[in-house]
């Protein structure tokens, strides 16, 4: 019973703080979030994509990839495959025209002799099956001739049926840098575009390039969940707002408090950023992918349901009180309901930083301080402080458009 009376009595000083510094409660929490806001929105696509960044330091995947790591180029752990087809080239050819494996050599060395701006480590292809320096064409012993060859054609080239021309072959390209790093997907990309200006070069024949591996997953991974983040974000924040407007029919308001939210949301990434950053050090690869769109559908759903609750209690208020006291009265008697929903949610969200996965615990502690920002700075103040500074003019001339009620509702 303390605890409540104490939520009340805390709830009832700020109701009575907001008649005489409306201005300094509403710039003040303002300026609590404003700077971790525009951190949020900064590094809000300096997101880590890597499965191994996820896992503990102690799990065997992660301890095995170390030892590779320890002794091997980077690259080793997820090398990039390179699809080529080339419908004028036959790979199973060599040494007449249209020949695939004469420009898969020249391609191969081509590559080679770029390997410190490319960023490659080895480049195996049907021409090198083993990669370094030495392929097909240095082996002089017949026999280990004959047995190499055929067996780099059943590794590198697509099986066709009978006397088919093969038109299909691959490069298996070992990067120098870690494939599940962040700048992983910058690197294959400008890979992508050096491959191409190579072939180019080595031949006139057209070819169409597939790039597989971890890079190229986690590439493609970015692509579909940057799309999906802006068409949920987008229907969740123009849903929400349609339907604050047909509850409360105050179009301007309902703005407010959409923007308030989204500035809760990326105040709440930059704290999560932060702190992890700090926590994690050198190892800190980015917020985990999933964190900035499971952050937003909750933190806009509960944010709003809280608002819900605030603004058709200042109704009533108002209608019975007037346009102030109506407001200060409402946040007296709605804080403390909102704060306990929120110390419970938070509650809540917090036990999934326990886990062991980086992620989960990172969605977790961003729940819990969104759910908390919201409860004890955004609901309680930065929306009535608004409210009150509307309806008593303190925006001058614009405050009817800002949201003040008409005259003829005092």
């Amino acid at each position: 019973m303390s605890r409540i009376t104490y939520l009340q009595s805390m709830w009832d000083g700020v109701s009575h703080l907001l008649l005489k510094r409306a201005w300094w409660l509403w710039l003040g929490s303002l300026t609590l979030m404003l700077p971790f806001a525009v951190v949020g929105a900064w590094f809000f696509s300096d997101l880590s994509y890597g499965l191994l960044s996820d896992l503990p330091r102690t799990a065997r995947s992660v301890v095995g990839t170390e030892v590779v790591r320890e002794h091997f180029a980077d690259g080793l752990t997820g090398p990039t495959t390179v699809l080529i087809e080339a419908p004028d080239l036959d790979f199973y050819l060599l040494g007449e025209e249209g020949a695939g494996i004469d420009v898969i050599e020249r391609l191969t060395e081509t590559l080679s002799a770029r390997k410190t701006d490319l960023r490659l480590d080895d480049i195996r292809s049907v021409a090198y099956p083993v990669g370094g320096d030495s392929g097909l064409a240095d082996i002089r012993n017949p026999a280990v001739y004959k047995l190499t060859f055929q067996r780099s054609l059943d590794a590198y080239v697509g099986q066709t049926t009978g006397d088919a021309p093969a038109h299909v072959t691959r490069l298996e390209l070992v990067t120098t840098d870690d494939p599940f790093a962040r700048d992983s997907i910058r690197l294959l990309s400008q890979l992508e575009s050096d491959l191409s200006v190579a072939w180019k070069e080595v031949t006139s024949a057209a070819g169409t390039f597939l790039f597989l591996g971890p890079t190229a997953s986690i590439r493609d991974l970015k692509s579909v969940t940057d799309r999906d983040q802006v068409r949920i974000d987008s229907l969740a924040t123009v849903g929400v707002f349609l339907i604050l407007v047909a509850l409360l029919r105050r179009s301007s308001v309902c703005v407010y408090l959409i923007v308030s939210v989204l500035l809760s949301y990326l105040a709440t990434l930059g704290v999560t950023y932060l702190a992890f950053w700090w926590l994690d050090g050198a190892d800190f690869a980015g917020l985990d992918w999933k964190v900035p769109m499971f952050l937003f559908t909750i933190l806009i759903a509960v944010g709003e349901d809280y608002n819900i609750f605030l603004m058709s209690r200042i109704a009533e208020e108002q209608a019975k009180l007037g346009r102030v006291e109506g407001i200060i009265h409402a946040l007296s008697c709605t804080g403390r309901i909102i704060s306990s929903c929120g110390i419970i949610m938070a509650g809540t969200f917090a036990s999934l930083a326990a886990g062991s996965l980086k992620g989960m615990a990172q969605l977790g502690f961003a729940l819990a301080i969104g759910v908390l920002l919201d409860t004890f700075v955004v609901r309680p103040i930065l929306v009535p402080a608004y409210l009150v500074l509307v309806e008593t003019k303190a925006f001058g001339p614009i405050s009817r458009w800002l949201g003040r009620l008409p005259d003829e509702n005092e």
